[in-house]
């Protein structure tokens, strides 16, 4: 894991919204990096609840929050509604797998996912702190490092930071890991698939074509994918001993 006073890793993501997310876009702020292993687990969205009741406090302190995890962006639209997330960016992190995740060195190899983290990016694009939690743990929003970054977590979200009191919620099957990362894999070689067929109706050879007049067609199928990953919310709880 990269310490603090380390240069903090560029990237772009797509958030849940499938807008681009570019960490040096937002450098005259401090960030918040709030890495999480999987949407649809108890904890994770726990974690995400907690900072999207803290929106304004983060606001305040002159920081912009992120979720970050694995998961693809029909997934984490799906799980943004239905946790009611409204103004906390959810980032996905699918492709190239855990890129990100990587780059901070907190990707978990085995599990395929990454470890569950806290990371505040200062406005000089450096990182101010870094904390990797236990799996079964819910972080602070903000562990207090630095000028203006103390914020107390404890009003955010029920009092489940031990270990002890989440036992068992999060066991991850490595199994239904696999087949749930499976559907998401598959839903996004479909859709590649799909635009590419289009894309031979308008010129040859296909990796030329620009798929501007694509929007509506991504659209509907962007709305099939959303609606099937939320369908499957539920037996996602029980597949998580939720």
């Amino acid at each position: 894991m990269l310490k603090a006073g380390s240069a903090a890793p560029d990237f772009t993501l797509k958030d849940h919204h499938k807008n681009d997310v570019k960490l040096s876009g937002h450098e005259r702020r401090k960030v918040l990096l709030s890495f999480h292993p999987l949407a649809w687990t108890r904890v994770c969205a726990e974690q995400m609840k907690s900072i999207e009741a803290n929106f304004q406090q983060l606001s305040d302190l002159n920081t912009v929050a992120f979720g970050v995890s694995v998961d693809t962006v029909p997934s984490k639209r799906a799980w943004a509604r239905e946790l009611s997330i409204q103004n906390t960016p959810l980032l996905c992190d699918f492709w190239p797998h855990g890129a990100v995740a990587r780059q901070y060195g907190i990707f978990r190899d085995k599990d395929g996912f990454s470890e569950r983290a806290n990371i505040i990016i200062d406005t000089n694009q450096k990182i101010a702190f870094s904390m990797i939690y236990d799996i079964s743990q819910l972080p602070n929003i903000i562990e207090a490092r630095g000028k203006g970054m103390e914020i107390a977590a404890a009003a955010a979200a029920p009092d489940m930071s031990s270990k002890a009191e989440v036992e068992g919620e999060f066991e991850p099957n490595k199994d239904e890991i696999a087949r749930v990362l499976t559907i998401g894999i598959e839903a996004e070689k479909k859709a590649q698939a799909k635009y590419l067929d289009i894309a031979r109706m308008f010129e040859d050879p296909p990796s030329k074509v620009i798929f501007t007049g694509l929007a509506e067609e991504e659209r509907k199928h962007q709305n099939i994918l959303e609606d099937q990953f939320y369908s499957i919310s539920n037996k996602g709880r029980i597949i998580w001993g939720e």
